[in-house]
């Protein structure tokens, strides 16, 4: 089962899934990984999710389906036990036969070692590079738009537009061929309660012909404690609404609990219950961005970004996303429903459940909160007296206090800022590389590493990312006072760093999240023990890691200052 998909259900389109079964919390969209159920098996023999040809004659006339399907946005990803024997897969608008040129968009693995894609038969290209047993390929379709991948990267783009529904489809040649590991994953949310309404994958139309606030539609799956809905337009001539509501009583705007509200004339509001709250908060256009976050009990409403209500009706869970819509031909569109789980409230900013600066982030999702002890979620400082307050020398930046006594940390800024000797330098005019960026002491390592979060060396030099891109940049307040997550990119705020090669929470990107980075944008095949560096544990809340660690923006869990 080498490199099989870790996730587990959350939600589907199509298929029937498991109630049961645990979900995933992440901070990216919901997704539904289905282990292959194999039908139509045609000299094959299937074991769970693994298929071996049985039939002794190499011919492209076996093969099988999977019963799952997917619509809207989703994948399949698969391994093979060899690389010696011929073998398709892929995904189909259904399974005719088992022969190769019946699958829609396949990865040929070759049994010489080498892989190319064939659609309908048709060779888009025979050697796109070599592979081994074991290898994860993943063929991904995104609004019509095919993708392949070999490892977690893209080899080839199909110009073809697929045709939903989805399923996994196989042919093959060599007896003793094998596919492995077959799963089908589907990012698209589970409605239910259509009233005049159509779904395609996270997407929402009104397809009733009449004018009134008739028609709606929910979710199937809900949040918890803590979590949020976002959705965009196509328009901004429609009314509509769209948020959250503890259970579904019928397709009328007074029935969602927190709704956001898009007018036809292009601006929004905000209804509670059919309480209006505030009719016009700004205007909009079609792609905006809103959002509804339930953080500590609070409910806050932001557009683009920007918080523009608080509501002072505090949320019962479970909270399933609502809808009404009022104009024919109304959407609400690319719908992302995220469960953040359950919250335990500390003492501080970083820790009490509540986005304190509006930003849409909490506590430890928010990259501007280094640690449990961080007490200032609205910039890179703590929010600690005497905190971070020397721009010559720096000490362990996570510890609560300044100066090397109690960490045995001690490194010049000009070492981090990558200056060269002298006045070159902008905080010491005497600075020396060769004596000012010491080797860490053991001590000083046993004490800082732990409580530094990876993508972040011991002083403050960190890889942030953004939807924009990462930069390595210091976030000492005593060097770099106004530089904020909002301002990364711009090196007069916040100056580029080298980090010390000694002393750090460990390298980021790839399957380890730098902070601030989509959980998203991982490449497929990460596993658990892939996430985090120096074997921390993977969390999306404080919840998950054990007493005396705090879940960062990176989601590994790190230890609380002792």
């Amino acid at each position: 089962m080498a490199k099989a998909l870790w996730a587990v259900v959350l939600l589907v389109g199509c298929a029937e899934i498991d109630r049961d079964a645990t979900r995933d919390e992440t901070r990216a969209a919901a997704t539904v990984v289905m282990p292959v159920n194999w039908i139509g098996l045609v000299g094959v023999t299937a074991s769970g999710n693994d298929l071996s040809k049985t039939d002794g004659s190499a011919t492209w006339r076996a093969g099988a389906a999977s019963a799952e399907t997917i619509v809207g946005p989703g994948y399949v990803e698969f391994t093979t036990s060899e690389n010696t024997t011929a073998k398709m897969a892929g995904l189909s608008n259904g399974n005719s036969n088992p022969r190769y040129a019946d699958i829609d968009f396949a990865i040929y693995l070759k049994a010489n070692g080498r892989f190319g894609v064939y659609e309908d038969g048709v060779l888009r290209g025979g050697n796109f590079g070599a592979y081994a047993a074991g290898d994860l390929f993943r063929v991904e379709n995104d609004d019509g738009v095919v993708t392949y991948w070999h490892d977690g990267v893209v080899f080839y783009t199909s110009t073809v537009t697929a045709t939903e529904p989805l399923l996994v489809d196989t042919s093959l040649l060599t007896p003793g061929a094998t596919i492995d590991d077959a799963v089908l994953v589907g990012t698209s949310i589970g409605w239910m309660n259509a009233t005049g309404m159509e779904a395609s994958g996270n997407d929402l139309v009104k397809s009733a012909p009449e004018s009134s606030w008739l028609a709606g539609i929910a979710s199937v799956d809900t949040i918890g404690g803590n979590g949020h809905v976002q959705f965009t337009t196509g328009e901004n001539t429609t009314a509509k609404m769209a948020g959250l509501s503890n259970g579904d009583g019928g397709p009328r705007y007074t029935d969602i609990d927190y709704a956001i509200h898009l007018k036809a004339t292009g601006r929004f509001g905000v209804y509670e219950g059919g309480v209006l709250r505030g009719g016009n908060f700004g205007t909009y256009v079609a792609g905006d961005l809103f959002r509804i976050d339930i953080a500590g009990g609070v409910v806050t409403y932001s557009h683009n970004g920007v918080v523009f209500y608080t509501s002072a009706v505090p949320p019962v869970a479970p909270l399933l996303v609502d809808t009404s819509f009022y104009t024919p031909g109304a959407t609400i569109q690319n719908v992302h429903l995220v469960d953040l789980g359950a919250c335990t409230a500390g003492n501080t900013q970083c820790t009490n459940c509540v986005d304190d600066d509006g930003d849409g982030r909490v506590d430890g999702s928010d990259p501007e909160c280094t640690g449990a002890i961080d007490d200032d979620e609205s910039s890179f400082a703590s929010g600690i007296a005497g905190d971070n307050k020397d721009d010559k020398w720096q000490d362990c930046f996570f510890d609560g206090n300044s100066g090397a006594g109690d960490d045995g940390c001690m490194y010049h800024t000009c070492c981090l800022l990558g200056t060269g000797p002298g006045t070159d330098c902008p905080v010491d005019p005497n600075f020396d590389p060769v004596t000012d960026c010491p080797a860490q002491t053991p001590g000083c390592q046993s004490l800082c590493q732990p409580i530094t979060p990876p993508g972040c060396d011991c002083f403050g030099c960190c890889t942030l990312c953004d939807a924009a891109g990462c930069a390595d940049v210091l976030i000492q307040p005593a060097v770099a006072p106004n530089c904020s997550y909002e301002t990364l990119h711009d090196p007069s705020v916040c100056p580029s760093c080298v980090k010390a090669p000694d002393c750090g929470g460990g390298d980021c990107g790839g399957c380890v999240l730098c902070p601030g980075q989509d959980p998203a944008t991982r490449p497929p095949g990460c596993t658990p023990s892939d996430q985090c560096p120096a074997g921390e544990t993977p969390c999306t809340s404080s919840a998950e890691c054990s007493g005396g660690e705090y879940c960062s923006s990176s989601e590994c869990c790190i230890a609380v200052v002792p």
